[in-house]
């Protein structure tokens, strides 16, 4: 069921794509951006927007299926005095809430000191944007190997002491998008650096152009919290507290057309009580994308899996998807689609999904 509507909808993306007239390829389009004379302050407006159908399925029988929009994340960026930023991006999807609100010191070109709430450092996933993607969302893996809640509050120096090094740390409160800290939840250090023996560093996973050169990018990166909140891993609403310790790594690799992408996760997690059974968790993630028409169509593979002890509350799972991004004008103008399933490999339900995804970044 599912390949057959991706081969229908892949078709009919592509050819609606392919012979719109007027089209100028690669074409980017400059933010709105208003600054004074001596350059010194200035206020930048943009955002994202990403309208999905998508058809959920278990053992080919559907389950749901219908329109959302899955990100709708206007963004405001102001600089004073040349070396001063701040940034406030909203979520508008389900509700309002803030997603990202910051303000950054600028000692140099090569060292920055966040502030605020945005995405603590960790992985490589989460370190590129959404935007720019081989597939609509991240990993099975990442997403449960990740920082429970995507977003904290904290402080973060973010150095780059050259185009082929990237360094990351920083302390949050642990309690996840703009809450009150509790006093019996410790506070969690993260961190990640990364490195391109070959090339340039970069976060950007998709290709619109081959690349002018091989780059290579490998990174690591770790979380610990002797005092997390239980429920944020265990999936219950108790009180109990859990002492964590995260750690990844990952590598990059584009040549020409083809990049690679491979990533291990693991968590060990404990009891500081023993109110609980300890247990640790594995993950990875592999994926394989072709630029097939530059700037104009990408084709890619996924696999990815978790492992639990028998002691965890959570269960493995797997993952494997294919996908299609069909380039209008780069990034800021694309059809994607995936199809793929989940439990291919482990015990419990097979569930098919099929995403149908239009990005505009404004």
């Amino acid at each position: 069921m599912c390949k057959k509507v991706f081969g229908i909808a892949a078709a009919a993306l592509a050819a609606a794509t392919f012979f719109v007239p007027g089209v100028a390829l690669g074409q980017e389009v400059p933010d709105l951006s208003i600054t004074s004379e001596d350059g010194d302050f200035s206020i930048t407006f943009n955002g994202d927007f990403q309208l999905r159908y998508e058809v959920n399925a278990e053992d080919l029988s559907v389950q749901n299926a219908g329109f959302f929009i899955r990100r709708l994340r206007p963004a405001i960026e102001a600089r004073a005095f040349g070396n001063l930023v701040m940034k406030v991006v909203p979520e508008l999807n389900r509700g309002a809430s803030l997603r990202d609100g910051w303000v950054a010191y600028e000692f140099s070109d090569h060292v920055i000191v966040q502030a605020g709430q945005f995405a603590p450092p960790f992985s490589w996933e989460r370190d590129s944007s959404s935007d720019y993607h081989v597939f609509v969302e991240r990993s099975l893996a990442h997403g449960e190997f990740q920082w429970a809640d995507g977003r904290d509050i904290g402080v973060m120096v973010d150095a780059d002491p050259s185009d082929t090094f990237h360094l990351e740390a920083g302390i949050f409160n642990g309690e996840g998008r703009n809450a009150m800290p509790s006093p019996d939840v410790s506070h969690v250090v993260t961190g990640r650096v990364a490195g391109a023996p070959i090339g340039v560093y970069s976060e950007s996973e998709a290709l619109v152009e081959p690349v002018a050169e091989p780059t290579l990018i490998l990174g690591a990166g770790a979380y610990y919290a002797n005092a997390s909140r239980a429920r944020d891993w265990l999936g219950d609403d108790s009180n109990l507290r859990a002492a964590l310790l995260g750690a990844t790594a990952d590598a990059y690799l584009a040549i020409d057309r083809v990049t690679l992408q491979g990533s291990y996760f693991f968590r060990d997690t404990r009891s500081p009580d023993g109110a609980f059974d300890g247990f640790v968790g594995q993950g990875m993630n592999a994926q394989l994308a072709v630029l097939a028409v530059k700037q104009r169509l990408l084709l890619a593979a996924r696999f990815s899996q978790t492992y639990f002890d028998d002691a965890a509350p959570v269960t493995s799972n797997d993952e494997a998807a294919l996908a299609a991004q069909i380039y209008h004008r780069g990034h800021r103008s694309k059809l994607h689609v995936e199809v793929g399933a989940r439990g291919l490999v482990n015990d419990g339900p097979r569930q098919e999904f099929l995403r149908l995804q239009y990005q505009f970044l404004f």
